[in-house]
C-alpha cells in the first residue's frame, strides 16, 4: 500500500517558518583553533601604556599614553614637563618601549637617583639597573627617583 500524507504528517507553513527562522536549517560552524585563525606565533596588537603620576596618595595629572613601539620614549624632567615630577627626577631618566611579543619595559637611563618598579601584585620591589629593563605591568607602580611615582595604567587601543 502506497504511502500517504496526512495533514497530521505535512508540516504547516508556519511551522516551516518558525523551524526556519530559529535556525532550524543551519548547522553549528565547526570550531578553529587559535592556531588555524592567527599563526602559531602572532603576538595580538599591544595596548597603549599609560603613566598616572600618584603623589601622596592623590592623581596629580591625567594619564600620560605611550604608544606601543620598540623604539619607546625617554621619561624624565626635560621629557615629561609635568607638574608631578619633582626635583630628584634627572632630565632623561628612563626608557620605556614595548617589545616584539607586546611586552612593556623600562630601563634607567643612568639617572642620579634611580628607577624603581613594585610590582602591584605582589608588592616586590625591582630596583632597575642601568643597562638592564623591568617589565612593566598595569597596576604596577613606577618610582623615578624618592618620591615621583607613576600608577601603570593599560590602554584599550591606539588614541
Amino acid at each position: 500500500m502506497p504511502f500517504a500524507l496526512t495533514p497530521a504528517l505535512v508540516p504547516s507553513r508556519a511551522s516551516r517558518r518558525a523551524h526556519a527562522t530559529r535556525g532550524g536549517d543551519t548547522s553549528t560552524p565547526r570550531s578553529l583553533s587559535t592556531s588555524s585563525v592567527a599563526g602559531e606565533h602572532e603576538v595580538a596588537p599591544a595596548h597603549p601604556l599609560g603613566l598616572l603620576c600618584v603623589q601622596n596618595g592623590y592623581v596629580v595629572s591625567v594619564p600620560r599614553w605611550i604608544q606601543p613601539s620598540e623604539e619607546g620614549v625617554e621619561i624624565g624632567a626635560l621629557a615629561t614637563g609635568e607638574g608631578g615630577i619633582t626635583d630628584d627626577v634627572s632630565a632623561r631618566h628612563a626608557h620605556i618601549w614595548c617589545d616584539a611579543q607586546n611586552i612593556w619595559h623600562v630601563e634607567d637611563l643612568s639617572s642620579t637617583n634611580g628607577t624603581m618598579v613594585v610590582n602591584g601584585a605582589t608588592n616586590v620591589c625591582i630596583q632597575v639597573e642601568p643597562g638592564r629593563s623591568a617589565q612593566l605591568n598595569p597596576g604596577d607602580e613606577l618610582r623615578l627617583g624618592e618620591s615621583t611615582t607613576y600608577a601603570i595604567l593599560l590602554g584599550v587601543g591606539a588614541l
